[in-house]
């Protein structure tokens, strides 16, 4: 029996990248949930207005109404496709929401700046354990 060398690199290889594209989704799940978590709501617009996927982003803006609570997007990350995430909201208000803009006192809820922290810590944590 003959031993492939490289095709035992290539099974390895294989394995690590299936671990940290999971690990990705995982964490990015939970970072758009920080970031649901974070928004305040009235109407819930601006709850269900967030976005998680790779490449740009929409520029849909979701419509007046009233919404549910937001369901965990259904997100594929491979990183030989496409190594870029997005995390975005475009309802017109969320740069209100996010950096306490306007007028009277308002408070920065600072959702995206959560996120992303959220995002850095458990990533690395996360990148740690496939090594």
């Amino acid at each position: 029996m003959s031993l492939s060398f490289e095709r035992e690199i290539k099974s390895e290889y294989g394995k690590i990248i299936e671990r940290g594209n999971e690990a990705v989704i995982r964490v990015s799940k939970g970072m758009w949930r920080v970031a649901v978590d974070a928004t305040p709501r009235d109407t819930g617009r601006a709850k269900n207005g967030w976005r998680l996927n790779t490449g740009q982003g929409s520029v849909l803006i979701p419509a007046m109404g009233k919404y549910g609570i937001p369901k965990v997007p259904n997100f594929n990350f491979d990183f030989s496709k496409n190594p870029l995430i997005s995390l975005y909201n475009n309802v017109p208000y969320i740069s209100y929401l996010e950096h306490g803009q306007g007028k009277g006192n308002r408070y920065p809820h600072k959702m995206l700046f959560k996120a992303g922290i959220y995002y850095n810590a458990h990533m690395q944590r996360e990148l740690n354990k496939i090594r």
